[in-house]
């Protein structure tokens, strides 16, 4: 991974593609339905990271800028996903990566477009809170939401509401307490290494 800033975002964009389609391959042979442990195994994920490093540097070298307008427009673009996840949620065993190798694409186009639109909304200090504990919220949606259902005996729509609540302060507190001081150490850890 840390070769990756010497590589061009094509070059990332390619690899990320390559990894999640074997790894879609892999799960169709060996776990057909998609379950949790597939949907939760971190292994899963790298290509989701692969993909953000690829279209932040292809947005930095200046080919997203490049693209066809309507390549690029929010409303294409979340119509497809509104498509493709009624799709997949339509059937009757939930497979969670049989649409993922489009949606990864899509989502990166989308989150391009947002950055771009400069909306005041998106500056909002919640949102921006809120998108700095994604990772962590992540992390551990599955221990808040076993914990509510272990505790707290009320319907499907407050049980939803309370594990978003824990997992929020759970995500919180990871954060600014183990996620942002180990990026920081990092940080500084690697400037200190290129500056020798």
């Amino acid at each position: 991974m840390v070769h990756l800033k010497s590589l061009k975002g094509k070059h990332i964009l390619i690899f990320a593609s390559v990894f999640l389609f074997c790894i879609n391959i892999n799960t169709l042979f060996l776990h057909g339905d998609g379950d949790y442990h597939v949907y939760s195994n971190p292994v899963y994920r790298i290509s989701e990271f692969l993909f953000g490093i690829a279209f932040c540097k292809l947005r930095n070298e200046g080919i997203l800028n490049k693209l066809p307008n309507y390549i690029k427009s929010p409303i294409l673009i979340s119509i497809i996903l509104f498509i493709t996840t009624t799709t997949s949620l339509s059937k009757p065993s939930y497979n969670y990566l049989g649409l993922q190798f489009i949606n990864a694409f899509l989502f990166g186009v989308l989150m391009y477009n947002f950055e771009i639109s400069k909306l005041s909304i998106l500056q909002n200090k919640i949102l921006v809170r809120l998108g700095d504990i994604s990772y962590s919220f992540f992390l551990f949606q599955g221990i808040a939401i076993n914990l509510t259902k272990k505790y707290f005996l009320f319907n499907s729509i407050l049980l939803s509401i309370i594990a978003f609540c824990i997992n929020i302060i759970f995500a919180y507190f990871v954060y600014y307490f183990y996620e942002e001081p180990i990026r920081k150490y990092i940080i500084k850890m690697f400037n200190n290494n290129n500056t020798i």
